[in-house]
């Protein structure tokens, strides 16, 4: 008899195994999901080979792979044997003649083996007038179209059989099958090869063709894929967004960023944006402004080895005019790229192009940056992944919590 306590153990072991199966079940739902994509010609995958079915296509992460079937026909199991019997009288005038079995025709649907059979049975050695009568017989067995064939049986006896193995099975090819035999006497001896040619006997020849039958039909199915990778399915997948360095273009001083862009036909290609970092009132120069001052008679004219540039000190960007001698490493052409200098203290919001903010923030161990919340956060995707987990330990806590409660009331009552 089971007593309380070890009832109360039994149903306390119950639980915990209840609660890790369906943590392992839980687990399994969401933490072993594959990326799929639908197939839409990512990767422009070849036709199967002629032959070959098409069974489907799938796309794993950046592979597709299109599986190709064939159907491998072969033959069964083959049948119980059957025969096409042809019985012959023969006499001395037969010696030496091949007589024919019945006949059978390959069907292309079927397998078949064949063999054959001859027996010949003397009821009279016929001995003539002035000759000795047969002392033994050579019997042959053969297909009419030498599929099968096999040496001549001797034998004194009355009664001499002669039979072929079977050939090989194969496919019915509409060809017509028949067996023959025929028998020779000799006398002087009991040896067939040692005697000599009798004039002949009389008696039964029954000639045999022995068969069975196999259905040709699909025994394996030969299996081959093709593979083929496509560049992305989205724009992180081609890369990161690259700015360039800043050049005049007419009297305003840009800048061009390369973004990445997967295309419709999962492709990576890019786009190019040029900004307007600074314009200049009195043109432009290489990465830099032209810097005028008047001469006193009302006339501007630029005044040789002056640049106007900003000075990053004081964790801030000034804009100041120099002498180009005077250029320090801490010196910039524009104001973006000195206020890069100042991302470590006040963040990636700072930079005015978006891709140098996503730039910073995938710099920084982030995925990009939002714009409504002006900071830098994780891929969606990887947000999603953080609530399933955080949704998946809720439920389980739940679920613990719900079989600790059964567990106790079915032990309150078994108490009473």
């Amino acid at each position: 008899m089971v007593t309380k306590k070890q009832r109360k153990i039994n149903y306390t072991i119950i639980g915990i195994v209840g609660f890790f199966l369906i943590s392992i079940l839980i687990f399994l739902s969401f933490g072993l999901q594959q990326k799929t994509v639908s197939f839409s010609n990512q990767c422009l995958l070849p036709s199967c080979d002629t032959g070959y079915k098409d069974a489907g296509t799938i796309c794993i992460d950046l592979t597709c792979t299109r599986v190709c079937q064939k159907d491998i026909f072969g033959c069964g199991d083959y049948g119980r044997l059957k025969t096409e019997t042809k019985s012959h009288l023969v006499t001395p005038d037969d010696r030496n003649t091949y007589k024919k079995s019945g006949s059978v025709t390959e069907s292309s649907n079927l397998c078949y083996k064949f063999a054959t059979a001859t027996t010949f049975s003397v009821t009279d050695r016929k001995a003539g007038l002035f000759s000795s009568p047969s002392t033994a017989h050579e019997v042959y067995s053969r297909e009419v179209s030498g599929l099968v064939s096999t040496d001549p049986t001797c034998s004194s006896s009355s009664s001499i059989s002669s039979e072929t193995s079977f050939s090989n099975g194969k496919k019915g090819d509409s060809s017509v099958r028949r067996a023959e035999g025929k028998y020779i006497g000799y006398k002087g001896a009991t040896t067939c090869r040692a005697g000599r040619n009798s004039d002949g006997s009389e008696g039964n020849l029954q000639v045999s063709l022995i068969y069975q039958t196999a259905p040709w039909k699909v025994i394996d199915k030969e299996t081959t894929e093709i593979n083929c990778n496509y560049d992305c399915d989205t724009n992180r997948d081609c890369g990161s967004t690259q700015s360039g360095q800043p050049f005049c273009d007419g009297n305003n001083i840009v800048r061009e960023t390369t973004s990445p862009i997967c295309s419709n036909n999962n492709k990576c290609s890019t786009s190019t944006d040029t900004t307007i970092v600074e314009s200049c009132d009195s043109g432009c120069s290489g990465s830099t402004c032209i810097i005028k001052e008047d001469d006193g008679n009302g006339n501007g004219g630029p005044i040789d080895g002056e640049i106007s540039i900003y000075r990053f000190s004081n964790n801030q960007c000034n804009q100041e005019t120099i002498i180009v001698t005077q250029r320090t490493s801490m010196d910039y052409d524009t104001l973006n790229e000195c206020k890069k200098n100042i991302l470590i203290e006040e963040g990636c919001a700072t930079l005015g192009i978006k891709a140098d903010r996503d730039s910073c923030c995938i710099e920084e161990g982030f995925d990009l940056y939002n714009e409504n919340l002006s900071q830098c956060i994780v891929d969606k995707k990887i947000e999603k992944n953080i609530l399933q987990i955080v949704i998946t330990w809720v439920i389980l806590i739940i679920i613990f919590i719900l079989l600790m409660f059964n567990l106790y009331n079915i032990i309150k009552r078994k108490r009473r």
